[in-house]
């Protein structure tokens, strides 16, 4: 398989895990931006095919000034760091983009 074939079929894996991911954590993040503060790390597990389940971790922080930041990690395919962006937490949702594969999150 060629480097061009390889980046591609991550691109569309990373896609795919993100809008999938997003169903599968609905109800915990959900959850926990109700209960309490939005700021941790949350661990979940994202079933990409019937018996195949990656993990995916959000880490999110507030600064000083109160903006929250984050970022997405899948550690079974050791990608670490990706970005989150426009993170907002209002009355109980949370909702953030994913620029770098064109994924996002609300719930």
């Amino acid at each position: 398989m060629s480097t061009v074939e390889e980046i591609g079929m991550r691109t569309n894996v990373m896609k795919r895990i993100v809008l999938v991911w997003a169903a599968f954590v609905v109800v915990t993040i959900t959850q926990a931006a109700m209960a309490q503060e939005v700021v941790g790390d949350w661990a979940g597990r994202l079933e990409v095919t019937p018996g195949s389940r990656l993990p995916l971790v959000v880490h999110i922080k507030r600064d000083e000034a109160g903006a929250l930041s984050g970022t997405l990690d899948s550690p079974a395919q050791n990608v670490r760091g990706l970005p989150l962006a426009s993170i907002k937490s209002e009355a109980g949702s949370l909702a953030f983009s994913v620029s770098s594969i064109g994924g996002s999150y609300q719930g």
